[in-house]
């Protein structure tokens, strides 16, 4: 049970890792009606929504979910060694990737 805790604990690290710069994208968008604008927003609500079920599960099964000791600082990498898609994309290393991150919106829309 402690190794399902200690899992739960790093997906929330992770999750919360990856608000301040998804946040600080949809911010330097001008035109918040814009496509982009309303593809991250929906990526931000899904990344708040991971942490919080990954939350309930932690507290279900009697542990405590830690936010407040693992605050992210940035630049730095990703919590639980995961690798964001395009690092792996400019390398083409697969194979060491644990977790692949979704592809940045350049990758599914013209620009």
């Amino acid at each position: 049970m402690d190794w399902l805790k200690s899992s739960l604990n790093a997906a929330i690290e992770l999750e919360l890792a990856t608000l301040p710069p998804y946040l600080c994208a949809w911010w330097s968008i001008k035109d918040l009606g814009a496509s982009a604008a309303g593809l991250i927003r929906s990526i931000l609500m899904e990344e708040m929504l991971h942490m919080g079920l990954v939350a309930n599960m932690l507290t279900t099964i009697g542990g405590t979910p830690r936010i407040s000791t693992v605050l992210p600082s940035y630049p730095s990498p990703l919590p639980g060694g995961v690798i964001p898609f395009h690092q792996i994309n400019d390398t083409n290393n697969f194979s060491s990737a644990p977790l692949l991150l979704c592809p940045p919106a350049a990758y599914l829309y013209q620009t």
